[in-house]
């Protein structure tokens, strides 16, 4: 299968090309049969048991059930948008027992119950998802921050932060997209005469089934997936406070839906077991998907509004038979949280700092005892193997000393303020060396073999690039057409996507940013050619 790239710097190609998504988008749009609404949603089967479900693929009658528990509902793999279609896995591993497998393990009609593929991590599925892991290794197909959104070779899609108000009276955000040959921006959306303010439009994700923060979208297997309830901060989060007290966090289950790369054809292929949240990182390999989940442990209660979870794994999710399956546990019986921050071949790198003893959530939001805590705390990296669960410490820095850290391929780089040195680490044996030295060394960002640097004090608006292979440091006096620092958005494999310029209210409230494509060549060597995309939407 062909991989893609969706985290916000570093991107695959993709089967669909801009210019046919507009293509596609204009020809919809002559025919109003063409809503590329039907099958929002799915039939709403398997969100009612709370047991994960896979639907919208794989059946052989297309028939499914509508009952929501255990069932693989919608088309079948013979007619192009089940296995066929890219979403499913290469390797054929396994089926879901009980669960509409065509193997004999099961019904196949699709009625079968889905309780198999729950007690499949309990009997040894662990080992069969660890070893499932593919020879060209895992790859990042999220952004690693809060961003809804992500980009191919030939467009940048997100979701609007900004909230309209729909027909109905509810509330939802739209799906745009920013095509790179074109230098245009639209709304996802390819309805003859549509006014993009209803949820029959397939650029609208209502709020209340998609709520602001915690959607994620990648790129994987040919088609656009939307992770709904797929983000959360940390492993302690806030609650919201209302008249009555702290909001109990969010029950309904996460949902995986997938979606043609030009909006069209949206529908849920994945409903997870209720009470997993899932962390808004998902990486890919031929053999499947795989997220991150816990459960929540406790609710601390009184006025904090902390709510803790435990039992966090590396989950495998197989979209050709359902099968969702541990690969191994995220959870190393001490206090330390710990953040995904690269990956390569069998590998995760974990990023965490480390207090030297459990800390309560009240301290870590107290500012009067904070500091205390963080200047005698440490930055430490860890390789885990995830084929066998082993964990080994790469890099552990004192936050005393300002610093900065990026993981980059398959090496960890970490830079010093106080002399300026930028150090690469190989993490399975430790080895340093000096790769530069220089003032404005703090590392911001990666793309391809280039570390993206400011100054530690981020007094200085341009951007210096340092070559991890040579070493070379490269100064580009580019600069926003405001004055500020660039924004980098996503790399294609000649040109940068960034925000060059916006539009500001009141106080700090930008109301509209502009993106324009410049050439890595011109960026680099400080030439202001940009291509600025047309844009309809605020670009956030």
């Amino acid at each position: 299968m062909k991989k893609e790239k969706c985290n916000v710097l570093s991107f695959g190609k993709v089967c669909l090309s801009g210019s046919k998504i507009l293509g596609a988008i204009a020809a919809a749009s002559l025919a109003l049969s063409l809503c590329a609404c039907s099958g929002i949603g799915g039939d709403g089967s398997g969100v009612g048991d709370g047991v994960g479900t896979i639907d919208g693929i794989g059946t052989i009658d297309g028939t499914g059930t509508a009952d929501g528990v255990g069932t693989i509902d919608g088309a079948g793999t013979t007619d192009g948008t089940g296995a066929g279609d890219g979403t499913a896995a290469g390797d054929g591993s396994g089926t879901t027992d009980g669960s509409g497998a065509v193997d004999g393990t099961g019904a196949t009609d699709g009625t079968g119950s889905a309780e198999a593929s729950g007690r499949e991590r309990e009997s040894g599925a662990a080992g069969e998802a660890a070893a499932a892991v593919q020879a060209g290794g895992i790859q990042l197909l999220t952004d690693l921050t809060a961003n809804a959104a992500c980009s191919t070779e030939e467009g940048y899609y997100y979701l609007t932060e900004e909230a309209i108000k729909l027909r109905d009276g509810g509330w939802g955000s739209r799906l745009m997209y920013m095509d790179y040959a074109s230098a245009r921006e639209i709304f996802l959306c390819s309805t003859a005469g549509c006014s993009h303010d209803s949820v029959d439009c397939p650029a609208v994700f209502p709020r209340d089934e998609f709520p602001a923060y915690s959607t994620q979208l990648f790129v994987w297997g040919g088609g656009l997936y939307i992770l709904r309830g797929g983000y959360n901060s940390d492993e302690v989060t806030v609650s919201y406070f209302g008249s009555n007290g702290a909001v109990e966090p969010e029950s309904r289950p996460a949902v995986l839906y997938r979606a043609n790369l030009d909006g069209t054809e949206r529908r849920k292929v994945y409903t997870f077991e209720a009470g997993l949240k899932l962390e808004g990182v998902v990486f890919g390999d031929d053999s499947g998907i795989y997220v991150i989940t816990k459960k929540l442990a406790a609710d601390a209660g009184g006025d904090t509004g902390f709510s803790d979870f435990t039992g966090k794994r590396l989950m495998r999710l197989n979209l050709k038979d359902g099968k969702l399956a541990e690969v191994c546990s995220l959870d190393f019986g001490d206090s330390v949280s710990r953040k995904i921050i690269g990956c390569y071949g069998d590998k995760l790198l974990l990023g965490s700092i480390d207090f030297g003893r459990e800390v309560t959530s009240e301290e870590l939001w107290d500012d009067d005892i904070h500091k205390e805590l963080f200047d005698n705390s440490w930055d430490v990296c860890e390789l885990l193997d995830i084929k066998t669960g082993k964990r080994k410490e790469v890099c552990r820095i004192s936050n005393r000393e300002r610093h900065s850290l990026k993981v980059l391929g398959n090496r960890v780089y970490v830079s010093y303020a106080g002399t300026g040195e930028i150090k690469s680490i190989v993490p399975e044996t430790g080895e340093e060396k000096t790769i530069a030295r220089f003032p404005q060394s703090q590392i911001m960002e990666g793309f391809g073999n280039l570390l993206c640097c400011r100054d530690f004090d981020l007094a200085d608006s341009t951007w210096y690039f340092v070559n991890t292979d040579t070493g070379e440091i490269s100064h580009s006096t580019l600069v926003s057409l405001s004055g500020g620092s660039l924004e980098f958005k996503a790399v294609t494999g000649k040109d940068v996507l960034v925000i060059n310029d916006y539009d500001s209210g009141d106080m700090y409230d930008f109301i509209q940013y502009h993106y324009a494509l410049i050439s890595l060549e011109d960026l680099m060597a400080g030439r202001a050619n940009w291509r600025r995309i047309e844009m309809i939407g605020s670009g956030q």
